[in-house]
């Protein structure tokens, strides 16, 4: 299924966030936030997902239960947002999308920001979701 025209949004839940977009299979916007409350991230993810073709999120992955709540409370906001808008949802590994996006499922943090030419963790791993989202909208 080509990717033409198609936009994906990638997001990377914690207490603090990343979101990122492709159109094409090619990186567009990305950015990051502190999270707020569940009520206005949701809000943000309407915004942010006008117009898209599918949601991928990042899987939580560590031993820090704080991160790991506010991923588990993010994730079901979109996947719950997906639901109810008809909206494909899909929720990945991290290191399965690294491998298929940089071909390297260990690589660390400042490997994939280098590779992405973004200066930002959240919006990195955000953006290698969305291109690992758009490469299997194109097999």
């Amino acid at each position: 299924m080509p990717t033409m025209g198609k936009v994906f949004l990638g997001v990377d839940p914690g207490s603090y966030w990343g979101w990122a977009f492709t159109k094409d299979g090619e990186q567009q916007a990305y950015g990051s936030g502190r999270m707020i409350g569940l009520k206005d991230f949701e809000t943000q993810i309407a915004v942010l997902s006008k117009d898209v073709a599918g949601i991928i999120t990042c899987r939580a992955m560590g031993p820090h239960a704080q991160v790991t709540r506010y991923h588990a409370a993010m994730a079901g906001v979109v996947e719950l947002y997906c639901e109810k808008n008809d909206i494909p949802y899909f929720d990945i590994a991290d290191s399965t999308m690294r491998k298929v996006v940089i071909g390297k499922g260990n690589a660390k943090k400042p490997e994939v920001m280098d590779f992405l030419k973004i200066d930002n963790e959240h919006a990195a791993d955000a953006m290698v979701a969305a291109l690992y989202i758009a490469k299997l909208h194109t097999e």
